[in-house]
This record gives C-alpha cells, sequence and structure tokens, in this order.
C-alpha cells in the first residue's frame, strides 16, 4: 500500500527550489550525482529566464 506523502508536491517544490538558492547565495557549489542531473539543471537554468524577468525587482 502506497504511503500519502505529509507534503504537497508544491511544497516539495518549493522546499528544494530554496535549497538551491540559498546554495547559490552563499557561493556554494552544488554538487551532482551524475552528468545526466547536471545537464538538467542547466537546461531548468536556461529555461528559467523568461519566466524570472517577469518578476518584479526588489527595491
Amino acid at each position: 500500500m502506497a504511503r500519502k506523502s505529509k507534503y504537497s508536491s508544491g511544497q516539495k517544490k518549493a522546499y528544494y527550489s530554496v535549497m538551491g538558492y540559498r546554495a547559490a547565495y552563499y557561493g556554494k557549489k552544488i554538487p551532482f550525482r551524475s552528468q545526466t542531473n547536471k545537464q538538467a539543471f542547466n537546461a531548468g537554468w536556461r529555461a528559467a529566464k523568461a519566466s524570472v524577468d517577469k518578476y518584479p525587482k526588489i527595491k
């Protein structure tokens, strides 16, 4: 029987997103377990530009 997750998929996404943000903020390198994961991260990094450009600036 499958266990129901304690957190929603949106909560998990927010949690891991902020982990990456905090690593970058403190100048930390993100270790990847495989080259495939690193390539997926880089593809997401490039794809996020269009969305992020629409966000309001921090004052």
